[in-house]
């Protein structure tokens, strides 16, 4: 049972053991956060997978193996987000996958959703919508000349 093998390495852990044992106990724990992150894989369980991969991501940061198990963590995630059209949180999750990979197969699969993404969503209303006139019409491409000299009237003279 990978899962009860984490939390007892994690509470051992927590107590300061000595460097040697640390390590082992480091060692130990790491790959089983990496099974059990992979289990959820398999299940579809794709928020404890990438809570198991963080975790081991924690005890070696340099190690891809919990870095490409969280990618894979979100990009299940993604899939499960784009099938609900919960595209906001889909789009968070693809933001993350690029952050680690920019190129490659994580970033493809990531910048297929994004287009996906932004062929599905509602089209944005533009930034700059122009003032209509009274009746609700946009104002007439030659306004009248009282309206031009801001007087109100035509006649030279009284200006």
């Amino acid at each position: 049972d990978y899962e009860g093998a984490a939390e007892y390495f994690t509470k051992v852990l927590k107590r300061k053991p000595d460097k040697s044992v640390r390590d082992e106990i480091s060692s130990m724990a790491f790959d089983s956060f990496i099974k059990t992150g992979e289990e959820c894989l398999k299940k579809k369980e794709y928020k404890d997978g990438e809570k198991y991969f963080s975790s081991a991501e924690n005890i070696f940061p340099d190690r891809k193996e919990a870095g490409e198990g969280l990618v894979k963590s979100y990009l299940g995630q993604i899939e499960v987000y784009m099938k609900d059209k919960d595209y906001t949180e889909a789009e968070e999750l693809c933001q993350k996958v690029l952050d680690r990979f920019s190129s490659g197969e994580f970033a493809d699969k990531a910048n297929g959703y994004l287009t996906k993404i932004d062929e599905v969503r509602p089209k944005e209303q533009p930034v700059y919508n122009p003032p209509s006139g009274p009746s609700g019409n946009p104002p007439p491409e030659n306004p009248p000349p009282d309206i031009m000299d801001g007087g109100g009237t035509q006649n030279p003279d009284i200006m």
